[in-house]
């Protein structure tokens, strides 16, 4: 990645974690400096990408320090797109194979994993919150939807069961456990998790529009 494509990464972010209620600088200058811890650490993940060594490393070494400080095992391998919001930011789990999309949130003590190297797709305009664990059915079949779609997550335990592939805007409730895909704009809850409606997709992350 070059450092273009991470600073634009970056400003994704700042976008999806300010609504533009303060500057551009402002907040690079807090994510510098460490007064907003939560933002090095994503100023150091967007960087730890760059394809030149001597501005990676040091900002690898960083985004472990952050990200140890935060308890937050997220590889900076890990395939995330711009606008990623960590919410309040801390133990978080995310296999580094999982692949995020643009604008997504990730709320506390959320999980990401796998058992057998299939993990998530998780689209666009995704919600994640706090306690939601995801892994792979592997008894269920790929779909084929493609994970440039969204999926939002409330609060509560929340489980995804095969390379989970989340179609856009979705929403689900607390405490669900999801053994399938789930398709385009659908709030589900419940175990196993069923689709409640269509209403008002998306409606926890921020759209600039």
């Amino acid at each position: 990645m070059t450092f273009k494509q991470a600073i634009s990464n970056f400003r994704g972010d700042y976008r999806q974690n300010t609504h533009y209620n303060i500057s551009w600088s402002n907040f690079v200058w807090r994510a510098l400096i460490g007064i907003s811890p939560l933002w090095s650490l994503l100023l150091w993940f967007r960087l730890a990408k760059v394809n030149n060594f001597l501005l990676a490393w040091p900002a690898r070494v960083l985004y472990k320090f952050y990200s140890s400080y935060y308890k937050i095992a997220i590889s900076w391998r890990t395939d995330i797109g711009e606008g990623l919001c960590l919410g309040d930011g801390m133990c978080m789990v995310v296999n580094p194979m999982t692949k995020i999309g643009k604008n997504c949130n990730l709320s506390q003590f959320v999980n990401i994993g796998t058992n057998h190297n299939t993990p998530a797709i998780i689209g666009d305009y995704v919600y994640i919150g706090p306690m939601t664990c995801i892994v792979e059915n592997v008894n269920a079949k790929n779909n084929g939807i493609k994970g440039k779609d969204c999926i939002n997550v409330t609060d509560g335990n929340i489980t995804i069961n095969s390379k989970a592939i989340i179609g856009n805007n979705v929403t689900i409730g607390a405490g669900s456990v999801v053994t399938k895909d789930i398709p385009d704009n659908a709030t589900v809850a419940g175990v196993p998790a069923r689709v409640l409606n269509y209403n008002n997709p998306g409606r926890y992350v921020w759209h600039a529009d």
